[in-house]
């Protein structure tokens, strides 16, 4: 199944980048019916998908560099929203 066209031109990213969004696009519909309007993407969620697509790179900056190859190819539009953890971190306390 291929939501986009894939070409032959492409680089490697850009197929990464494609397949990836496709994987995440799938995977979300089948666990959430209807359909899909808004993605949120984290840099942490590109690399799990690298990682779950068999991509040769899947580093911290591989995954940044395809969240901005899919905005250039104007597959993705960045709106600007921040995703909050769901858990704020604790403070530790110490015993001395």
């Amino acid at each position: 199944m291929s939501l986009l066209p894939h070409l032959n031109s492409w680089t490697e990213t850009e197929q990464d980048a494609v397949k990836m969004l496709e994987c995440y696009i799938a995977s979300r519909g089948w666990h959430r019916p209807g359909e899909v309007l808004e993605v949120p993407l984290t840099v942490g969620h590109v690399q799990f998908w690298l990682w779950k697509t068999g991509a040769r790179r899947k580093g911290r900056d591989y995954a940044r560099a395809v969240l901005a190859t899919l905005q250039e190819m104007g597959i993705l539009l960045d709106t600007g929203t921040v995703i909050k953890p769901r858990r704020q971190p604790r403070h530790l306390q110490h015993s001395f």
